[in-house]
């Protein structure tokens, strides 16, 4: 089943909102989908489409988080300048975001930074090397949660540790705190608050503690303790800024 959901990506492009990014951002299903397919890179590493299945990976991260800046991007991640990867944008320069009809939407921002986390727990586990498009623009969605101030109320995430929610609908999805816990501690490991005035370890603790509060921690404890878990037992999650 896995083999056959990497293979069928082959010879698709990932798609871009472009101009629709604030209604209809693509950035979670290539988020989604380039986790899937690293986690056929994870389980088949000698598999004879391996390395096809890997840029293709990459391919989707890099769209789910591409901005307009980066159509002209010559920065080189993974081999390739980010304007060579990618054909379009779902996220402003701002770095946020818009789905079902509502921007900024927290949750649809929060989301491809999951899926980014998912897909580095899934090559870390296997041994591979964490691909920098696992970070790509990550700490621009983050520096906004933290430190953006919307419709002159405040950053979304609130010091309380709650979740601004400017929209009025899926309010369920803003009390979802281990999302952004989730977050959080790809802040802390990946380096996704290098731009952000706040550090992610300040603000797991606050999602964590609103989490285990409102008894919403459903299935991404798991995922997000992964990290922690890896990182004592050695792992070493190199910041971007170090890697290159």
């Amino acid at each position: 089943m896995i083999e056959h959901e990497a293979n069928r990506f082959l010879d698709m492009v990932p798609p871009a909102a472009n101009a629709q990014y604030t209604i209809d951002t693509k950035a979670e299903e290539n988020g989604w989908n380039a986790a899937g397919i690293q986690a056929a890179c994870a389980l088949m590493p000698k598999h004879p489409k391996f390395r096809a299945w890997w840029t293709k990976a990459i391919e989707y991260r890099m769209a789910a988080l591409a901005t307009p800046k980066d159509l002209e991007n010559a920065r080189v991640y993974d081999g390739r300048a980010a304007k060579d990867w990618i054909s379009g944008y779902n996220l402003d320069n701002l770095g946020a975001l818009g789905n079902h009809r509502n921007y900024p939407h927290p949750a649809y921002m929060a989301s491809p930074l999951r899926h980014a986390i998912e897909g580095t727990l899934y090559v870390a586990l296997a041994g591979l090397t964490i691909p920098d498009a696992n970070r790509f623009n990550c700490d621009l969605i983050y520096r906004n949660f933290v430190d953006h101030r919307w419709h002159g109320f405040g950053p979304i995430y609130q010091a309380d540790g709650s979740i601004y929610w400017p929209i009025e609908k899926e309010e369920r999805k803003g009390l979802n705190y281990l999302n952004y816990a989730l977050a959080d501690a790809g802040a802390v490991f990946l380096g996704y608050d290098n731009l952000a005035s706040i550090k992610g370890g300040v603000w797991e603790d606050k999602h964590t503690n609103k989490g285990v509060e409102a008894k919403l921690t459903e299935f991404t404890a798991a995922s997000g303790y992964l990290l922690h878990w890896l990182a004592h037992q050695g792992v070493r999650f190199v910041h971007p800024q170090v890697q290159r």
